[in-house]
């Protein structure tokens, strides 16, 4: 064999294990990506979308621990224990990762390595009566139902945000607030309470605006507030300490 033929076969040789290199490449990848995008778009803020996600599966807990975590992220409470958190970056290399754990009935978030997108973090409720703890945190409360049995929300220098994806009425039977520190609870939507108890203390208040509460039993301790259906009930002196109350009619 002439050794022009043997230099040619010998690149046809390498051309085709190249184009076998390439396919096998781009059959990993591919699959590799399928785990991680949502070809949809997840939307988690105004202008702000990300096809790279990770499911992070959760254990079994009762109560929910958060402090100073402010990367975005989402945790989804399901009825049947499947719990999730989500999170959420531009591409896979940046997506953030959790440590937490677990103590009793509580579960625990550390907190996350590498930061994600639009500085926004969020729980999507489900019919389940997990409370939930947190500290010095802006956490956004969702919801695709109509109807919750128990929000149950512990917080020192946090603001909830109570919004819904579901255009019908939010009807809660028993919401629990115990508020310090600056902390909040607030809805612009229609919400309907059954009943409300806890308290609001040192600067803190709960900001209901299109609500219907039947009836409540609520604290109101110094420099602090309620806001129900646009009527708004105060305590400017720190040496008392007034309750807010009302039995169904």
């Amino acid at each position: 064999m002439k050794l022009s033929n043997i230099i040619l076969t010998i690149f046809a040789i390498l051309f085709i294990i190249y184009v076998f290199g390439i396919a096998a490449e781009i059959r990993f990848r591919g699959e590799e990506r399928a785990m991680f995008v949502n070809h949809t778009g997840q939307q988690l803020q105004d202008g702000c979308t990300s096809n790279f996600r990770k499911d992070i599966p959760l254990p079994t807990f009762k109560i929910l621990k958060i402090k100073k975590i402010s990367e975005v992220g989402r945790i989804t409470f399901s009825v049947n224990a499947r719990n999730t958190f989500s999170v959420f970056a531009e591409n896979k290399i940046e997506l953030p990762d959790l440590e937490y754990h677990v103590s009793g009935d509580t579960l625990i978030i550390d907190r996350m390595y590498k930061q994600g997108l639009c500085n926004e973090f969020r729980i999507e409720l489900g019919d389940s009566n997990t409370q939930i703890i947190a500290d010095t945190m802006t956490i956004n409360l969702s919801s695709k139902l109509d109807s919750i049995k128990t929000i149950d929300v512990k917080g020192s220098h946090t603001s909830f945000n109570l919004q819904s994806t579901n255009p019908n009425l939010i009807a809660i039977d028993t919401l629990r607030v115990d508020l310090t520190n600056n902390s909040s609870i607030n809805s612009h939507s229609t919400v309907s309470v059954q009943h409300m108890a806890g308290g609001v203390h040192n600067n803190s208040r709960i900001e209901l605006w299109n609500s219907q509460v039947e009836s409540a039993n609520v604290k109101i301790g110094k420099q602090s507030g309620i806001t129900i259906d646009a009527k708004h009930y105060s305590n400017p002196d720190s040496s008392v300490q007034l309750i807010y109350q009302k039995t169904k009619p």
